[in-house]
C-alpha cells in the first residue's frame, strides 16, 4: 500500500490545526483541576523594589538569613505583619521580607506551590570574648574585637548569634545554658571563645572576668570547663547536631607563673561524634594576641570563613598555613574532628529548580495565564574598601526606606517614603582621632588617650576643611558627609523598627555607647556589635554630622533628598555617650550651628561610587 505523500511536518501542522481551537479550554481545565486538588493557589504577589534584600526566618532582623534576593524578584504573599511580609520561596520555605524593600502587586495570580523542602538547618552560635582581666591574670587587647567581628561574620553567614563580652563566671554559665537550649537534632552549633584559657590536670578551662585564682587547685571552681561546654552541646542535640568549638584561648597569662605544673596552652580534647574542636595553636603551645585589631588566628578565620563552598576541613588547612607563615612557624593551629558530613560556613546558593508552571502554547492573545515567581539569583557579595589613611568603607546598596517616626519627636514626622537611586560607600566606623591627625596635623578631641577613639569637638565647618584636605591628599574629590536620608537608611540597615536590631531597648548596650554604659566618655570605635550592614557605632559614642540643613520633612515620596537649600542649623544624628536611649534611635534628629564644637560631636564620611 502506498504511503500518503505527507511529511512529518505536515502531520504536526495538521494536528496543531485540530487542537488549536481547544487550547484555551484545555488550559482552563488544567488550572481548574489544580485549584480543585489544592495544587494551585490564588495569592497576592510581592515584588522586590530594593536593589537586593535579605529573606529572614522570622519577622525581626535578629532572625537567621535564609537567602538574599535581587531587585524585581517576585514571591507569593502569605501574611502581613507590622513592618514585614511573609512570602513563599521557590524552594518551598517560608521567609520574611521587610516591607520597605518590597511592593505589593495590584493583581492576584495563581501559582503552584513547590513540593515542601526539607527544613533548613538551624544555625546558632555563642560567641564569647574576654579581655578586661585583672592585673594578676593579665588583660588582653584583641579578644573583644575578635568576638565582635566573629559574631558579625557568623550573622552574615546565617547564624543566630549571641555575643557576650567580658563575662563573669555566672554570665558565661547562663550564656552556655541558653545556647544549649537552642540546639537540637539536625542543627549546626558554633561555640567561639577568645580570651585566657588554661589546662589543669589534663582538662581545659576558660577564664571568666572576676576569677580569683591563686593556685591551680582553684581553677575548676573559678573557671568554666571547656569539656563541660562541649558535653552540654552534645546532650542538647542528642548527638545529632553538627557542633563546632573554636578556642582562641591559649594566650600567655601571669597567673600560671607560680604553678608547679606550668603546662602551657590547652590540652587535647576528644571530639564527640559529629563535632570538630579547633585550637588557635597546637596543644601545649601559646597563641599570639596579634599586633592588629584581631588575634592572628581569628584574623585568618574571618578572612577565609566567607569563601563560598569551602569545606570546613579545607578552611582550617588554609587558616593553619596562613597563621604558620605569619608567625614564622611559632604558632600552628590544630583541630580534632569526628565530623560525619561535609560542612561549609558559606554554602553558595545553587539555584533551586524552577517551580512548576502552567503555560499556554502560542496562540491568540487573551488566553488563560498563570502567574509564576522569578527564581532569586545568588546573593551579591558585600564590598568594602580602605583609603590612604586607613578609613574602611562598606558598600551600601540603593533602595528605599520609610524615613522618620510617627511615635517620636515632632520633627521626625511625617513618615515618608525615600528612594535612594545610587549605591554609596559609608565609613564602617566613625572617623578616629588618628585619622583626623593624619590629615589635619592636630587632635582637638576632649577625650584623648587612645587614637582609635572617635574624633570629637569638631564643627561642621571643620569637617568640610578635613574633606578638602583629604581630597588634596588623595588627588580626587570623592568624599562628603552623608545626607540625612543616607544616614538613616544605613542606620536602619533594612529594618523598620526603633533600632536596627529591633525594639528592645534592653539590647541597646550591645550596640551602643550611651549614658547607661559609656561611663561619661567616648570609646574606641568598633568595640560593640555592628548593624546588619556591618556598620559600627551608628548609635551613640558621638553624634555624627550629616550634610543637610535642618528643615521639615515632606509628606510626599522623594528621591535622593538633600534637605533645604539653606538654613541656620546643620543636622547631626545618632546620639552620643552622654545621651539616653531615646536619642539613640534610627529616626531621632538633632541639629546645631555649623560652627559648634563640643565633646559629643564627631562624624563619619561617605565616599561616592564612581
Amino acid at each position: 500500500m502506498q504511503s500518503p505523500p505527507w511529511t512529518s511536518e505536515d502531520a504536526l501542522a495538521a494536528s496543531w490545526r485540530f487542537v488549536a481551537p481547544y487550547t484555551a479550554v484545555i488550559t482552563l481545565v488544567v488550572v481548574m483541576l489544580l485549584v480543585y486538588t489544592g495544587r494551585a493557589v490564588q495569592a497576592d504577589m510581592l515584588t522586590i523594589t530594593a536593589q537586593q534584600t535579605t529573606v529572614r526566618a522570622g519577622p525581626t532582623v535578629k532572625q537567621a538569613i535564609l537567602i538574599t534576593v535581587p531587585q524585581r524578584a517576585t514571591f507569593p504573599l502569605l501574611e502581613t505583619r507590622q513592618g514585614w511580609y511573609k512570602v513563599l520561596l521557590d524552594d518551598g520555605r517560608e521567609g520574611w521580607i521587610p516591607q520597605a524593600a518590597a511592593q505589593l502587586q495590584p493583581q492576584r495570580g495563581l501559582f503552584v506551590p513547590p513540593a515542601a523542602a526539607p527544613a533548613a538547618q538551624a544555625r546558632v552560635a555563642l560567641v564569647i570574648g574576654n579581655a578586661a582581666y585583672s592585673e594578676d591574670i593579665g588583660s588582653l587587647k584583641n579578644p573583644g574585637n575578635d568576638a565582635t567581628d566573629m559574631a558579625a561574620a557568623l550573622r552574615q553567614l546565617g547564624f543566630a548569634v549571641t555575643l557576650v563580652r567580658d563575662a563573669n563566671h555566672q554570665r558565661m554559665d547562663e550564656a552556655v545554658e541558653d545556647f544549649s537550649r537552642q540546639l537540637g537534632p539536625g542543627s549546626v552549633g558554633v561555640f567561639y571563645y577568645a580570651g585566657h584559657g588554661v589546662q589543669v590536670g589534663g582538662r581545659n578551662y576558660l577564664v571568666p572576668l572576676g576569677a580569683r585564682i591563686t593556685a591551680e587547685s582553684g581553677v575548676p571552681y573559678q573557671a568554666v570547663a571547656a569539656e563541660t561546654v562541649l558535653a552540654r552541646m552534645e546532650a542538647a542535640s542528642q548527638g545529632q547536631a553538627l557542633t563546632i568549638m573554636i578556642l582562641d584561648a591559649c594566650r600567655n597569662t601571669p597567673l600560671m607563673r607560680s604553678w608547679r605544673s606550668l603546662m602551657r596552652g590547652l590540652a587535647p580534647m576528644q571530639a564527640p561524634g559529629g563535632s570538630l574542636i579547633a585550637y588557635a595553636t597546637a596543644p601545649g603551645s601559646v597563641a599570639k594576641d596579634g599586633p592588629g585589631r584581631n588575634g592572628i588566628y581569628t584574623q585568618y578565620l574571618l578572612q577565609f570563613m566567607p569563601e563560598p563552598n569551602l569545606p570546613i576541613t579545607e578552611l582550617f588547612i588554609k587558616v593553619r598555613l596562613a597563621v604558620r607563615q605569619a608567625t614564622n612557624g611559632e604558632q600552628i593551629p590544630w583541630e580534632h574532628s569526628s565530623l560525619r558530613e561535609n560542612f561549609s560556613f558559606h554554602p553558595a546558593a545553587v539555584g533551586p529548580p524552577s517551580p512548576p508552571t502552567v503555560e499556554t502554547p502560542p496562540g491568540p492573545a487573551g488566553g488563560t495565564q498563570v502567574a509564576v515567581g522569578v527564581s532569586p539569583q545568588p546573593p551579591v557579595a558585600s564590598q568594602t574598601l580602605r583609603n590612604s589613611i586607613g578609613m574602611e568603607f562598606v558598600l551600601i546598596p540603593a533602595g528605599e526606606l520609610q524615613m522618620g517616626s510617627n511615635d517620636g519627636d515632632r520633627n521626625e514626622k511625617p513618615v515618608h517614603t525615600v528612594r535612594l537611586s545610587r549605591s554609596f560607600y559609608l565609613g564602617q566606623y566613625e572617623v578616629t582621632q588618628a585619622q583626623w591627625e593624619a590629615v589635619m596635623g592636630n587632635n582637638p578631641s576632649q577625650f584623648k588617650g587612645d587614637p582609635s577613639r572617635p574624633v570629637e569637638t569638631v564643627s561642621w565647618d571643620d569637617v568640610q576643611e578635613f574633606i578638602r584636605r583629604l581630597h588634596a591628599k588623595e588627588g580626587a574629590s570623592r568624599y562628603r558627609l552623608p545626607t540625612e536620608a543616607e544616614w538613616e537608611y544605613a542606620a536602619r540597615a533594612g529594618s523598620t523598627t526603633t533600632y536596627s536590631f529591633g525594639n528592645d531597648v534592653n539590647q541597646l548596650g550591645q550596640y551602643t555607647w550611651y549614658a547607661k554604659n559609656a561611663g561619661g566618655t567616648t570609646h574606641p570605635v568598633g568595640r560593640l556589635q555592628p548593624n546588619a550592614w556591618k556598620l559600627y557605632d551608628m548609635y551613640g559614642n558621638v553624634w555624627e554630622w550629616v550634610q543637610d540643613w535642618n528643615g521639615k520633612y515632606p509628606s510626599d515620596p522623594v528621591t535622593d533628598p538633600t534637605g533645604p537649600s539653606s538654613g541656620s542649623f546643620r543636622v547631626d544624628r545618632g546620639g552620643s555617650w552622654y545621651d539616653d536611649a531615646r536619642f539613640c534611635r534610627s529616626a531621632n534628629r538633632h541639629f546645631g550651628l555649623p560652627a559648634l564644637r563640643y565633646g559629643l560631636l564627631g562624624f563619619r564620611l561617605l565616599r561616592e561610587v564612581p
